[in-house]
């Protein structure tokens, strides 16, 4: 079999893991090992793991290195296969998922599995630990099951991660992402390790507090200011037009009472609006906007299991 055949009936499994392909897989199509290494050896395949290689003629992307440590853990299944377990065979996890989300400031490496039942690997750069979880604590980034942003968050809490790293989680947040976290299952998430963090045991709900002060204390003084400064806007319109009614009701001109009303309104609407404006400079800083406010918008749905790139290709 002359090299470009072998390469054509490697393109079809290529095409849908990301150019990338295991020594077992292509045992499984009927191609032998060295016909792998002579490929390698012209410069058709680059080898990016024991066992795992990418298709030069295709462009290397920035996750390529998980998506191999990922394949590399079961290489003779194709990715389309695995993808379909229930649950997921592997699932990114901890300080590499914070990475993949794109979140606070972590580094990938090593990079971190959950795998729902006890498997070890003697390849370097990889860690891998057992757990299972439940459906709404994972999605799908850039084609891999990765843990969500709220059992991300609660992982990280677990491994004993500085609790300000973890804190950074929220700060790095969109602000339509901020809105959409699930404050009522991270604090159940959180509950367990509580009293380690200096809270009333099962207190999630304080540690959850405590993690997002640095993006909600801004926006609670904000909004403080706020109150005061339409509480004094109104009084004073409010003061005036008390003023106008109780004089004699005969002699009142009720035309000048309307202007009075109509600049209360205004007033509200001018006060509100620049109390918004002072909300958004507070909390601008440190969170990032991905969008023009008002509206707020839904959280994005995560990338579909067949999805090979995800929005930041497009940047």
């Amino acid at each position: 079999m002359n090299r470009q055949s072998i390469l054509q009936r490697l393109t079809p499994l290529m095409e849908t893991q990301w150019g990338l392909v295991t020594t077992a897989q292509a045992q499984h199509l009927g191609i032998a090992r060295s016909s792998m290494h002579r490929l390698e050896t012209e410069g058709k395949l680059e080898r990016l793991l024991k066992g795992v290689y990418r298709n030069t003629s295709v462009p290397s992307e920035r996750f390529e290195s998980l998506h191999a440590a990922w394949l590399s853990l079961y290489p003779e299944q194709t990715a389309e296969e695995r993808l379909h377990n229930s649950p997921p065979d592997a699932v990114v996890s901890s300080h590499t998922a914070a990475w993949l989300l794109d979140i606070g400031d972590f580094v990938p490496e090593p990079y971190c599995f959950s795998t729902p039942t006890r498997k070890q690997t003697q390849r370097t750069g990889i860690s891998i630990r057992s757990k299972k979880y439940d459906p709404e604590s994972l999605t799908i980034r850039e084609g891999l099951p990765v843990t969500t942003f709220e059992q991300t968050v609660a992982d990280l809490v677990a491994d004993n991660t500085d609790l300000s790293l973890v804190s950074s989680l929220f700060s790095n947040c969109t602000i339509e992402a901020y809105d959409n976290i699930n404050r009522s299952y991270l604090e159940k998430l959180l509950a367990p390790y509580a009293k380690r963090n200096g809270f009333t045991s099962g207190d999630g709900r304080g540690l959850l507090s405590a993690l997002t002060a640095p993006v909600d204390d801004p926006i609670q003084q904000s909004i403080q200011i706020v109150q005061e400064q339409m509480s004094r806007t109104l009084s004073a319109q409010f003061q005036e037009l008390q003023k106008a009614l109780s004089s004699d009701i005969l002699s009142l001109n009720l035309d000048s009472v309307h202007p009075m009303i109509e600049n209360i309104g205004k007033a509200q609407n001018k006060t509100l609006s620049r109390g918004i404006q002072e909300i958004l400079e507070a909390i601008r800083p440190t969170m990032p906007r991905s969008f023009l406010f008002p509206p707020l918008i839904g959280r994005h749905d995560s990338d579909s299991p067949t999805q090979q790139r995800n929005h930041d290709d497009d940047k």
